[in-house]
């Protein structure tokens, strides 16, 4: 059986290299000419993500001790173990596995659209015709130039402004946040990173990640005037513009439980299908789980909805729930809220921001108070 996965990130890498190891074909096309650029993620994952894959020596670039948490007014600190990995190289190392799987990976190939039958979609041929066919020469199974088949499956993991989501859910708005981010020199403190809540960061926060002690990624997401606000951001912890060495940015999609990710053939995954994380904008190890689901659902000839909502469903519902009610907070509501983080700082490092839905009802037990702030979350 045939399966093309169209994007080459984390989740599309991953269900390329699943659907291998069942026995299938898979071919990952990507529109960029190389495999992790450009980047358009903050790159701190819990160490769940190795649960899910491993992660090679020159992926992590840093292992961080703590988080400091800051509102307005108020702040504190958590033990944690989180890590800092390059993107790039971690796609690459994706792409790599898919490879060594059995997957093709075709660069520098966008494609435009599908076209549509009774019986499902089917790719058309119009594949970034204007792009240069230049093949990598270190890897043979990494291509640019193929010809256009109808295939059996199209799995659609092509990020957060995917255009075949309206295929399967014409209605359906997604919301999304604008995160900007700059790669920044100075002094920091390399075990630690800080975490900014309140109205400067409305609809998120803001960060800084060190990658080191010299060199942070530090940025900001929001629904709207991203540019604005990072400006506002950069005053206000005192760094130098001159010192950046580069900026990230890109959408982070609001996960909408209404989605729909399944129709015949086609297929939506990871940023594509708004499987992200709505507290942390967090969609890697999400994403690495849901193509699991899918290989499996395409082994098994089973339902991908009631596979991947079974696994992350409910925690990205509880995700999106926190996060509608965080929408509505105060600077003062924030500074609360530190208040009900200190006294649950030994549930909080012991739990995981990826099983949430595990660790809230014991925060809740201990902070009665806390019922206040999530009242409107229901499972």
């Amino acid at each position: 059986m045939d399966n093309i996965i169209i994007g080459g990130g984390p989740a599309g890498l991953s269900a390329a290299a699943e659907l291998c190891k069942k026995g299938f074909s898979a071919k990952v096309y990507e529109e960029d000419k190389q495999i992790g650029k450009p980047v358009q993620c903050t790159g701190i994952v819990t160490r769940d993500i190795l649960k899910e894959t491993r992660l090679d020596d020159n992926v992590i670039l840093n292992k961080l001790q703590k988080a400091i948490i800051h509102s307005p007014g108020n702040e504190t600190e958590l033990k944690l173990k989180d890590l800092v990995i390059d993107r790039a190289a971690f796609d690459k190392q994706m792409g790599e596995m898919a490879r060594s799987e059995g997957a093709k990976v075709f660069l520098n190939k966008r494609v435009s659209g599908l076209k549509k039958t009774k019986n499902g979609f089917f790719l058309d041929d119009k594949i970034n015709k204007n792009a240069k066919n230049t093949k990598s020469p270190n890897n043979q199974n990494y291509h640019n130039y193929h010809n256009y088949h109808n295939y059996q499956n199209i799995i659609a993991a092509n990020g957060p402004a995917s255009s075949f989501r309206e295929l399967i859910n014409p209605n359906l708005k997604l919301k999304y946040l604008t995160g900007k981010q700059a790669i920044i020199k100075g002094t920091f403190d390399a075990e630690s990173f800080h975490v900014y809540f309140g109205n400067d960061f409305p609809g998120f926060f803001g960060w800084i990640v060190p990658e080191s002690e010299n060199t942070a990624r530090v940025g900001l997401a929001t629904g709207k005037n991203p540019g604005e606000y990072f400006e506002k951001f950069l005053q206000k912890i005192n760094l130098n513009k001159k010192n950046i060495k580069e900026y990230n940015a890109g959408l982070i999609p609001i996960y909408e439980p209404g989605i729909k990710t399944q129709r015949k053939n086609l297929f939506l995954l990871g940023d594509a299908a708004g499987q992200v994380k709505a507290t942390t904008g967090g969609g890697i190890v999400p994403g690495l789980k849901a193509s699991k689901c899918l290989a499996k659902s395409i082994a098994e000839e089973k339902s991908y909805e009631k596979f991947w909502r079974k696994k992350i469903g409910a925690e990205l519902y509880m995700h999106q729930k926190i996060r509608k009610s965080l929408d509505t907070f105060t600077n003062k509501d924030y500074d609360s809220l530190i208040e009900v983080l200190r006294k649950s700082k030994k549930t909080l490092e012991e739990g995981s921001r990826d099983s949430m839905i595990k660790m809230l009802p014991k925060i809740a037990l201990k902070n009665p108070g806390l019922i206040r702030f999530i009242k409107n979350i229901r499972i």
